[in-house]
């Protein structure tokens, strides 16, 4: 005997899936950002020992951000894997 059922989901993790989602998509414009400001701040600069400051705070920033990215990223994917596997709630078609 078949049956056609619905799925079922847990709300709460894709809800916390996608404020993740949000928060890599905002972490990796403000690395961008930052990217070009350094940039631009590195060719502006005529002392050697500023850019090699600005360099060293321009990598430590974008490691700190990938790492985040990275955590938030690999959270987001446990999330939708365990919200099939825990269900709460029928989704209505």
């Amino acid at each position: 005997m078949e049956t056609n059922q619905t799925p079922q989901i847990n709300r709460n993790l894709i809800e916390t899936t996608g404020n993740n989602l949000i928060w890599i998509g905002y972490l990796i414009l403000a690395n961008v950002f930052v990217s070009f400001w350094m940039k631009y701040s590195i060719s502006q600069s005529r002392d050697i020992e500023e850019i090699k400051r600005l360099t060293d705070n321009w990598i430590f920033i974008s490691l700190i951000s990938v790492i985040v990215v990275g955590i938030l990223f690999i959270f987001s994917g446990q999330n939708l894997r365990d919200s099939l596997s825990q269900p709460n709630e029928i989704m209505k078609n």
